[in-house]
C-alpha cells in the first residue's frame, strides 16, 4: 500500500492504524479485503429496503454493513451506521432519511477511492 493512498484512506476516515492491528499488520490482506467493500451488496439493499419502508429488512443490511465497515475501520461510515442502525431496531425511522443521506455521500467517496486505487 503506498503512502499516498494511506493518506488519503485516513482522509476519508479509515483508522488505519486500527485496521491494521486487526489485519496483524498485513497491508496486503487488508488492502485486498478492503478492494472487495465497494461490491458489497448490503448497501444498495439497505437503500432499496429503506425505499420500500421495509424496516426488518432495512435493520439487516444495515447491521451486516456495520459490521462490515467497523472491521474495516471505516470510521466516517461507522458513526452514522451506528445510530442508524440502533433505530432501524427498534423500528424508529425519525431521521432515518437524513442519516441514509450522510451515509450514501460518505459511502461514494470511499467507494470512489478505492475503486480509483484499484484501477
Amino acid at each position: 500500500m503506498t503512502s499516498e493512498y494511506k493518506e488519503k484512506l485516513q482522509t476519508y476516515g479509515v483508522n488505519l492504524n486500527s485496521a491494521l492491528d486487526r489485519f496483524m499488520d498485513n497491508e496486503q490482506l487488508y488492502e485486498r479485503i478492503l478492494s472487495k467493500f465497494p461490491a458489497d451488496k448490503n448497501f444498495t439493499l439497505l437503500e432499496k429496503c429503506l425505499e420500500e419502508n421495509n424496516i426488518p429488512q432495512a435493520f439487516i443490511h444495515a447491521h451486516t454493513l456495520k459490521g462490515l465497515v467497523g472491521t474495516l475501520d471505516l470510521t466516517n461510515l461507522s458513526s452514522i451506521l451506528g445510530p442508524m442502525t440502533e433505530q432501524l431496531r427498534i423500528g424508529e425511522t425519525i431521521d432515518i432519511q437524513e442519516l441514509f443521506d450522510q451515509l450514501k455521500t460518505q459511502y461514494k467517496l470511499i467507494c470512489e477511492l478505492i475503486t480509483e486505487h484499484k484501477a
